[in-house]
C-alpha cells in the first residue's frame, strides 16, 4: 500500500470515528434525558410512608448503580482496545512486538 493510499485510509477512518462519536453523544444525551425523566417521575410518585415503595426505590437505585458501573467498565475496556488499535496503526506491523 502506498503512502498516499495509507493517508487516505487513515483520513476516512478518522472521519468515520468522528461521525460515530457525534452519534454516540446524541444517543447518550437522549438516553440521559429519558432516564432522568423516569427518575423524576419515580421520586415524584413514591409514597415514602409505604414500605413497598421504599423497597422499590432502593432496588431501582441498586440496579441502576450496578448497570452504571458496568457501563463505565465497558467504556474503559473499549477505550483500551481502541488505543491499542491506534497504536498498531501508528507503529506499523514491523514495530509492534
Amino acid at each position: 500500500m502506498s503512502q498516499d493510499n495509507l493517508k487516505e485510509a487513515r483520513l476516512r477512518a478518522i472521519e468515520k470515528v468522528d461521525g460515530a462519536k457525534t452519534a454516540f453523544w446524541i444517543c447518550l444525551g437522549l438516553t440521559g434525558l429519558c432516564e432522568g425523566g423516569f427518575l423524576i417521575a419515580l421520586l415524584w410518585n413514591i409514597d415514602w410512608a409505604e414500605p413497598l415503595h421504599r423497597l422499590l426505590a432502593i432496588c431501582t437505585g441498586l440496579i441502576y448503580g450496578t448497570l452504571g458501573l458496568g457501563v463505565l467498565a465497558l467504556g474503559a475496556y473499549n477505550r483500551w482496545w481502541a488505543l491499542r488499535i491506534v497504536q498498531a496503526v501508528q507503529l506499523g506491523p514491523d514495530e509492534l512486538e
